[in-house]
């Protein structure tokens, strides 16, 4: 149906009606009336046959209007989703959530592993290792390995081999055995504290000296060892041939000093301790000197029951210096098995790691 054929009822539909005291209002005399008006207002509207339509047109036709309608709303709901979080109310929400939680959180963890490193370094250092064992019973040991094993019978060698005058003969040989006895006392002090403090049995002075502190007995060792080191008694005079004729024994005390100090060390390794390599390191000395002393032995002419003596204490501090330095040998050879040990094993779980990967 064209325009012309439609009621003009419906046209004018929703139009309100005038109210009650609206009033016609007459119009003016001087309106001029147009002839053939009406008579072209009463003839018939010319009929326009309607034209074909394709079926396929009205249902595009209707689903261009659904499609753009559907885009405002679309374009109506994205904009302010872009929009909220660019408003400068969302930035100061956003960045105490993200930004400072990420960069201060990493730069706090590496402080704070710094600290705890260095907390631990200070602990190690200001640990006390003299705390008495609680018990009951003696602190548990362990197996020693073959590397301790070996330094501690290369020290038993040493200890006795010093007893003897390796050194060479001098006339005042008793009083270099009375110094070798405050130096053997001072070492049995100390190695006694290392067996009281482990709850080990004792004798009963050493656990009453040892009963509130081991400051007693760390100074009566302390004071017996330096004693008898000191050429007091081997020596008749402070000259300078003397010191020279007093270089033997005096390497004697020393080396049975350090003998003494060796086993106290490898008793502690052997409770719990570290194992430290400076002492196979210095037996590497004490096996120099009992081979010079030995060549002096031999070339002594006579050869008298003093020279024999020395000779067996010679050999004895040799063999001692030189089982040392097997054992340097043995330990780098236990510290790079360890070593290959962790590099296989590390290997094997990098393997482990790639195959679950895959998977």
């Amino acid at each position: 149906m064209t325009e012309s054929q439609e009621d003009p009822s419906d046209i004018y539909d929703d139009l309100e009606p005038l109210p009650a005291e609206a009033e016609l209002v007459d119009l003016p005399d001087d309106v001029v009336e147009v002839e053939g008006l009406e008579a072209e207002a009463s003839a018939p509207a010319p009929v326009v046959p309607p034209q074909p339509v394709p079926a396929t047109r009205p249902a595009r036709v209707a689903a261009q209007p659904q499609q753009s309608a559907a885009k405002p709303v679309a374009a109506a709901a994205a904009k302010p989703a872009a929009v909220t979080p660019a408003s400068p109310s969302s930035k100061p929400v956003a960045k105490p959530a993200v930004t400072p939680a990420v960069k201060p959180s990493s730069s706090g963890s590496r402080r704070e592993r710094a600290e705890r490193e260095a907390e631990q370094r200070k602990s190690k250092k200001k640990s006390n290792h003299w705390v008495r064992w609680p018990g009951p019973g003696e602190k548990p040991k362990r197996e020693l390995e073959k590397a301790p094993a070996v330094l501690k019978k290369a020290a038993l060698g040493l200890l006795i081999g010093c007893l003897l005058p390796w050194g060479g003969y001098t006339p005042f040989w008793a009083g270099n055995i009375g110094e070798k006895l405050l130096v053997l006392l001072g070492l049995y002090l100390w190695h006694q504290s290392h067996l009281l403090r482990d709850g080990a049995k004792v004798p009963g002075f050493i656990t009453k000296l040892g009963a509130k502190s081991f400051i007693p007995l760390f100074v009566l060792a302390g004071v017996f060892t330096l004693i008898g080191f000191m050429p007091i008694l081997s020596m008749g005079s402070l000259s300078g041939e003397a010191m020279k004729e007093n270089l033997g024994p005096f390497a004697e005390k020393g080396f049975l000093i350090l003998a003494g100090l060796t086993l106290t060390h490898i008793y502690d390794y052997e409770h719990g301790g570290k194992f430290n390599p400076l002492f196979p390191i210095m037996f590497l000395a004490p096996g120099i000197a009992g081979v010079m002393a030995l060549l002096k032995v031999f070339s002594a002419d006579p050869i008298g029951v003093g020279h024999i003596l020395g000779g067996v204490g010679a050999i004895l501090v040799g063999v001692a210096g030189w089982m040392s330095a097997y054992t340097l040998y043995v330990a780098m050879k236990e510290a790079k098995a360890h070593g290959d040990a962790k590099k296989k094993l590390a290997a094997e779980a990098r393997k482990e790691a790639r195959e679950q990967r895959k998977r």
